[in-house]
């Protein structure tokens, strides 16, 4: 630099500035670790260090730190040499871990496959399975097990490059398989066959009902109206939960419904009280009265008697309590429909 003064006088000097390089700062190469394990540091270029995350290290401040990180983590150092230079690097610390099978459940007669994996596909593998007796081969990653009741496998796991090891305890629940029962009675009814289901399966507490016409029911002992002349599959499905449920099947033949109705009508009446022929009746199967009527006539057309959802038997009486004389006597019985007509003779 040249200057000059009020007199128009100069001079000169030399200033020198020097650039350093930045300090080559090497965090090391990417490694691996065990999960759970540690892995140290080591950083090189500079005379002092400084590493992010600081978490999960032994001293962040040091040039050679122990990590110990749970997840894969990249660490970052800045590293200053002696002239106050400042460089910075990277180090990816990747974890190696084991990834177990978790508890289940099966079904009694039912086998499964256990299962070992890693995050890294590494096949540097070993294993050891116990009981060993209750596993198709104790030495692989996924052994089918032979257990027949509830059973905890324990099973130790080895990555031989790295030199990692893990362990997990795997229970097997082995539920009880029912054998599905069922009975049943029908009756006769006016809007088709009812069907009592008698469930006669023992520990089952899961119960569903298939009554093979897009109807169904979870109740024990359910009752079920069948429209007649049609055949129906009943299913049964029982477990000690939803789980492990068994079946058993049925058909139900519904025939119709004058092929599965009797009637029986009595034709003589005499009520005289000794016990005998003293009232009309019409024997009607199941619950069919319900949709029974019945009127008497006489000889003239008038009506004696009538009777709907036929409940009573006739005595001989009209409407105002009077014995009606003896003779010959007209019925109309309407059953569902369906009418059925005939004479009974009133002897005195």
């Amino acid at each position: 630099v040249t200057g000059t003064d009020t007199n128009a006088c100069s001079n000169m000097d030399t200033l020198i500035i020097t650039v350093n390089p930045l300090p080559n700062i090497f965090a090391g190469n990417d490694t691996v670790s065990c999960k759970g394990g540690s892995v140290q540091l080591t950083a090189t270029g500079g005379i002092s260090y400084v590493w992010s995350p600081a978490a999960d290290l032994s001293d962040n401040a040091i040039a050679n730190p122990v990590a110990s990180p749970d997840s894969t983590t990249v660490y970052t150092v800045v590293g200053t040499d002696a002239n106050g230079c400042s460089n910075s690097d990277s180090v990816v610390v990747d974890i190696f871990y084991f990834i177990f099978d978790n508890d289940t459940t099966i079904c009694f007669g039912d086998q499964i496959q256990l299962q070992v994996s890693n995050n890294m596909q590494s096949v540097n593998t070993a294993y050891n399975w116990s009981p060993g007796t209750l596993v198709n081969d104790s030495t692989i990653a996924a052994p089918t097990t032979l257990n027949t009741s509830t059973t905890t496998f324990t099973v130790f796991a080895y990555e031989t490059a790295l030199g990692c090891v893990d362990s997990s305890a795997i229970t097997v629940t082995v539920e009880e398989v029912t054998q599905p029962d069922f009975d049943y009675t029908a009756v006769l009814a006016c809007e088709g066959l009812e069907v009592s289901f008698i469930n006669k399966t023992n520990n089952a507490n899961f119960v569903t009902w298939d009554f093979g016409d897009g109807e169904t029911s979870q109740e024990i002992d359910p009752v079920h109206t069948y429209a007649f002349n049609n055949n129906y599959t009943v299913i049964l499905s029982t477990g000690v939960n939803s789980k492990c449920t068994t079946d058993t099947v049925k058909v139900i033949d519904v025939k119709s419904f004058d092929e599965l109705f009797d009637i029986q009508i009595s034709n003589v009446l005499t009520p005289n009280g000794d016990g005998k022929n003293d009232y009309f009746k019409v024997q009607i199967p199941g619950k069919v009265n319900e949709c029974t009527q019945i009127t008497i006539f006489n000889r003239w057309g008038e009506e004696v008697y009538s009777s709907d959802n036929y409940s009573t038997q006739w005595d001989g009486r009209t409407p105002s309590g009077k014995f009606v004389p003896a003779g010959t006597y007209y019925y109309i019985v309407d059953i569902n429909g369906m009418d059925y007509k005939g004479s009974i003779t009133v002897i005195r």
